[in-house]
């Protein structure tokens, strides 16, 4: 735990507030591990005060991505032609029905 210091205050808050005037930075920019919440105690008897060690938070290198150019490809809308409806027609009758074949077989 390098570059922490070592707040106490009567609670967290107090703490915490102490911390960033400490260090100088704002609550977004503090980093802290509470190492003791505190308690009130009995009528104040045995009370314990907060305790947090805190640093400034670490400023991350910001990563430079490389862009490669690269030709992108406009894919080619093929052209889609809609299906026409075709009506069905009643079937053709044929001259071997059941109709037709008794006729014939009378004459």
């Amino acid at each position: 735990m390098e570059d922490y210091i070592t707040v106490s205050a009567k609670t967290l808050d107090d703490a915490i507030t102490e911390a960033l005037v400490q260090l100088g930075v704002t609550s977004d920019r503090l980093d802290y591990i509470v190492v003791e919440k505190g308690s009130e105690g009995f009528l104040g008897i045995g009370r314990k005060q907060a305790v947090i060690k805190a640093r400034r938070k670490r400023e991350e290198k910001p990563v430079e991505e490389t862009v490669e150019e690269s030709k992108v490809e406009t894919p080619v809308k093929e052209e889609v032609k809609p299906e026409k409806k075709t009506e069905k027609k009643p079937a053709k009758e044929h001259s071997h029905t059941k109709k037709n074949v008794r006729e014939e077989n009378q004459k």
